[in-house]
């Protein structure tokens, strides 16, 4: 989650902080599958960063669904702890619950998992691990790891790149899951107080379980966030 990202890097002494922020984007992807079945997505996010490192986070998805009417789409929350352990570097630790309603197209009507993860960042890199028990299906866990890095090669331009990789733990005997891994590469600017993003995203391989019609097809997506 994004938040646990922040809370690393801002671990140090300061005044409790309430964040959040609104965001529109062409479609809603998580690990290179389109959760919102390639549809425009609205996403709230709310966090609190204590200055003891203990920080909160919540996150409120909606799209359209199927008849183009608003709908809502899933909920993330979090928790964890972050520290400063030296002179830019970080690391924090966390929980994290997801739940995707059923419509997006989740296999076997399951459609929430959980997962601890915890992670280190310096200079603009981050690296964490998850591990789940119940990834989208009770008899399915797993783990991922994942690289982010952002970069301002330009006063007012940023870049950002994303690996990651998921590996099967365990899964039923009918199943034949295989590593699996995903990728991002974006560019944003602000505008005054808009944040405005472009990304290009994909992955593989599809084995068709767990996933969405078109899950590692390469796309590119757009969208803009407001922070308040």
């Amino acid at each position: 989650m994004a938040g646990a990202v922040v809370a690393a890097g801002l671990a140090q002494p300061a005044p409790a902080q309430i964040a959040g922020s609104l965001a529109l984007q062409s479609d809603y992807r998580v690990r290179g599958d389109t959760i919102s079945g390639n549809r425009p997505a609205a996403i709230l996010d709310l966090s609190y960063d204590d200055p003891s490192g203990l920080y909160l986070g919540a996150s409120v998805i909606g799209a359209l669904d199927r008849g183009n009417d608003p709908a809502l789409l899933g909920a993330i929350g979090n928790v964890g702890y972050a520290a400063r352990i030296g002179p830019g570097l970080s690391v924090d630790a966390g929980y994290t619950r997801t739940q995707y309603a059923h419509y997006v197209g989740a296999a076997h009507g399951y459609a929430h998992y959980d997962e601890l993860y915890a992670g280190i960042t310096a200079h603009g890199l981050s690296a964490h691990v998850h591990v789940s028990p119940d990834y989208l299906r009770r008899d399915v866990s797993t783990v991922y790891g994942e690289l982010d890095g952002a970069l301002q090669p330009i006063d007012g331009w940023r870049l950002t790149g994303h690996i990651g990789v998921l590996g099967y733990l365990a899964q039923p005997r009918a199943l034949s899951l295989h590593t699996r891994y995903d990728w991002r590469i974006g560019v944003a600017r602000p505008i005054g107080r808009i944040d405005l993003h472009v990304a290009l995203t994909g992955g593989g391989p599809d084995d068709g379980c767990c996933r969405t019609h078109s899950y590692g097809r390469t796309a590119l997506i757009g969208g803009a966030s407001i922070a308040f």
